[in-house]
């Protein structure tokens, strides 16, 4: 169906590109390989609760141990992580909170990407009637939907200070120069469209280990990391500190 003009003008607004904010939200996603702080660095957002922790690995987690008591409220979706239905549950649960009246949140901060792929193709067997088998190549676009669509609501998620996603990285060689790349390990072509739902993308790097090892984000792409920022004159390694970020954020609005 064709819209005319009149009933197109509720989806035109107008925006003055002189206006900012200097609190956020900021849309932040972060990847990384295990062990290097993805997860561990949402303890730095105590100051920009209250946090929703959509916690879609299934871990049981000591990040928020410290903390005040009613600050996070967490969320596990399923018994497993090859639930058939934790996909629908999480989404649910998001559309309800989004629409919640009365509830401020702070930061929400969803765990990991990686695990909301394998929740979607769960969902997607599921109704045809296949879970806990392999997918077939048929499959792959609805997932990519399910995924996408989670993104968005999360991404546009009602907040004052931070929306913050996860992901686990693949590593890939380009066959033509033999150097590695870190990807993010999504299906397909997300590997490229989920970088466009965030204001920044932080490469999570740990060097050396033990009580020696350091924490740190990747603010700019390389030949190895896929990052990016919007922060004028933010420095290519920083701390694993949100509280870092929302300072250079309102500095330079």
């Amino acid at each position: 169906m064709k819209l005319g003009s009149a009933a197109l003008g509720q989806y035109i607004k107008k925006s003055d590109p002189k206006a900012s904010t200097t609190e956020g939200p900021l849309n932040m996603l972060i990847h990384g390989e295990v062990g290097s702080g993805k997860t561990w660095c949402a303890r730095t957002l105590e100051k920009y609760g209250p946090i929703l922790f959509l916690n879609l690995d299934q871990r049981r987690l000591s990040t928020f141990k410290d903390l005040p008591e009613g600050l996070v409220t967490e969320y596990r979706f399923g018994n497993t992580l090859d639930d058939p239905y934790s996909f629908q549950a999480a989404d649910s649960l998001v559309t309800t909170l989004a629409a919640e009246k009365g509830q401020e949140w702070g930061s929400i901060f969803t765990d990991t990407l990686t695990s909301l792929g394998i929740a979607a193709m769960n969902d997607v067997l599921e109704i045809a009637g296949r879970h806990g088998q392999f997918p077939f190549e048929n499959d792959y676009g609805p997932q990519m939907s399910r995924i996408e669509h989670f993104v968005f609501m999360i991404s546009a998620f009602p907040v004052k200070h931070f929306r913050v996603l996860t992901a686990h990285d693949n590593l890939v060689k380009d066959e033509l120069t033999g150097s590695f790349m870190q990807t993010l390990l999504v299906t397909g072509q997300l590997k490229k469209r989920m970088p466009g739902f965030f204001d920044e993308v932080y490469f999570a790097e740990r060097t050396g280990e033990g009580d020696k090892a350091k924490y740190q984000w990747i603010t700019r792409q390389n030949r190895q990391t896929v990052a990016r920022t919007q922060i004028p004159g933010l420095e290519e390694r920083i701390p694993q500190d949100f509280n870092f970020v929302m300072e250079k954020f309102k500095a330079s609005s």
